[in-house]
């Protein structure tokens, strides 16, 4: 069972912004909250509507990336203009705009780069917190919250 978190009834709509770190609400409990905060909705339908787009997107690159090892696979052959006919390499969507690779500049790449260098970055800093808090709860089994009190938590958060 999903355990139900509600926003509380004087929440911010920023607080929506923060939704996405709920655990995995289900369909009803994100439809209990939207029904008691209506000014809630325009909010709520834009995090839906990225998250649905960012999800279309990563499919297709994923699918784009995987051209490319068939592609280098078989080099020049018969084969090569059916595969390009479904899927282009340069058909890859670059990260912070909407430009395709094949229309990339020097610009638009050094842009993507730096965005996923920024995002590696900060998924490199949060592995090094997740590890500093395992390492803080040493061989002791529970959660988080059984395991260590706040302050050791934020010890080990801040390193």
């Amino acid at each position: 069972m999903t355990p139900t978190t509600q926003l509380p009834a004087e929440a911010p709509p920023s607080l929506l912004a923060n939704f996405r770190t709920l655990p995995d609400p289900d369909a009803a409990t994100v439809l209990s909250i939207l029904q008691s905060r209506p000014d809630l909705h325009d909010a709520a339908l834009s995090i839906a509507s990225h998250a649905i787009v960012a999800q279309l997107r990563n499919t297709e690159r994923r699918q784009i990336v995987a051209q490319a090892a068939r592609v280098a696979s078989i080099g020049d052959s018969p084969h090569m203009a059916r595969l390009e006919a479904r899927v282009s390499l340069y058909d890859y969507l670059l990260p912070h705009a909407p430009i395709r690779l094949g229309d990339a500049t020097t610009d638009d790449l050094a842009g993507a780069a730096a965005y996923h260098r920024q995002r590696a970055d900060d998924e490199a800093a949060k592995a090094a917190m997740f590890e500093r808090i395992k390492s803080a709860m040493g061989r002791k089994r529970g959660t988080v919250r059984a395991v260590l009190d706040e302050n050791k938590l934020a010890e080990a958060i801040n390193g």
